[in-house]
């Protein structure tokens, strides 16, 4: 009768740009739902409250977007010249530390619909992303100017709302 929703899916994702122990990641999500319009005894309201769903849900996810291929073994480039000979140039420092950038992302809400055509739509999330995936400078003096790295955290939360009408 479709009262209770769930869902339950899993990723393993494997990416080459990164640090050898960190290449492979696993990433989990799971998603209730409860249709309590449908219960029995919301059928004394269904005249004023015709629909209504709370939900909540928690997934994670990995995110290698901005790395380039093989990032994380860094790289060499020819065409130099020292002393009258042809050089290869260390160009890209490696990091066997890179890994995934990981978000965790927490949404609960509801979904409510008055009178078949006034709807409104509460949601609270709070999403965490960490090891995020950003530039660190080097000094001088390492011969280059910074190295792809896992530096931080950030934090986004808040609520959303909507409110429609259906004439």
């Amino acid at each position: 009768k479709q009262k209770y929703l769930a869902s339950i899916n899993t990723r393993y994702d494997g990416a080459s740009n990164l640090g050898e122990n960190y290449r492979w990641g696993f990433f989990p999500g799971v998603s209730l739902g409860w249709n309590m319009h449908r219960e029995n005894f919301m059928g004394k309201f269904t005249n004023v409250l015709s629909k209504s769903k709370l939900r909540v849900s928690y997934g994670e996810n990995g995110n290698t977007n901005a790395l380039s291929p093989y990032l994380a073994q860094g790289s060499y480039g020819v065409g130099g010249r020292y002393a009258g000979t042809g050089t290869i140039l260390n160009t890209v420092l490696e990091n066997p530390e890179l890994k995934w950038e990981e978000a965790r992302t927490f949404d609960i809400g509801a979904d409510l619909e008055f009178f078949n055509n006034l709807r409104f739509t509460f949601d609270y999330y709070r999403r965490v992303t960490n090891n995020l995936v950003s530039n660190r400078t080097l000094p001088h003096e390492t011969g280059f100017g910074s190295i792809t790295t896992n530096l931080g955290s950030v934090e986004n939360k808040g609520f959303e709302i909507e409110l429609g009408v259906q004439p």
